[in-house]
């Protein structure tokens, strides 16, 4: 892949059949907002606290939402995270970060016959991973003020876990 500075321009060159010209998808992007939507934090007893962060005592709860706007042009990937004692259903942590992307010309890779977009199968995960780490940074500053500053912090993790499983997989390349 090929990126540029201000539009970053992801490449990626295929061919169904090596004797053939390969094709060759183009696809500009740009970041136009990162915001937090949410965040809470709870209170709790000091010596939880202390425990919280020992030999498993946590649950971490990672998921993601994709909304495609063929009209603005735009990706918009909200990836929501929550912290839970273990064998409790209270989130002690929770918070909701937003990254949203202008796509260059996303209606031509709108695919009307399956009503879906034509992107190459990297291009997603690599929206994914930005919009992860965008949420990773979010979540540590909104917890500076708090005493999980520099006890919670999220894992880096593959992009491809967090691909929501009501959104189709990206098509295989060829």
């Amino acid at each position: 892949y090929n990126c540029g500075v201000v539009w970053n321009e992801c490449r990626r060159t295929f061919s169904p059949n090596l004797l053939e010209m390969s094709k060759e998808i183009k696809i500009g992007y740009r970041i136009l907002k990162i915001h937090t939507k949410s965040f809470s934090v709870k209170d709790i007893p000091e010596e939880q606290f202390n425990s919280l962060f020992n030999n498993g005592n946590s649950i971490l709860n990672i998921g993601s939402n994709i909304n495609f706007d063929k009209d603005k042009s735009t990706i918009t990937i909200d990836i929501q995270t929550s912290l839970t004692k273990k064998g409790g259903n209270k989130q002690i942590v929770s918070h909701s970060g937003r990254t949203v992307f202008l796509i260059n010309e996303l209606k031509k890779l709108f695919n009307s016959k399956e009503n879906s977009y034509d992107l190459p199968n990297n291009f997603l995960l690599q929206l994914l991973g930005i919009s992860f780490s965008h949420s990773r940074a979010l979540l540590s500053t909104e917890l500076q003020s708090t005493a999980y500053a520099d006890k919670f912090i999220l894992p880096v993790v593959n992009p491809s876990i967090l691909l929501p499983k009501n959104l189709q997989q990206p098509k295989r390349e060829k």
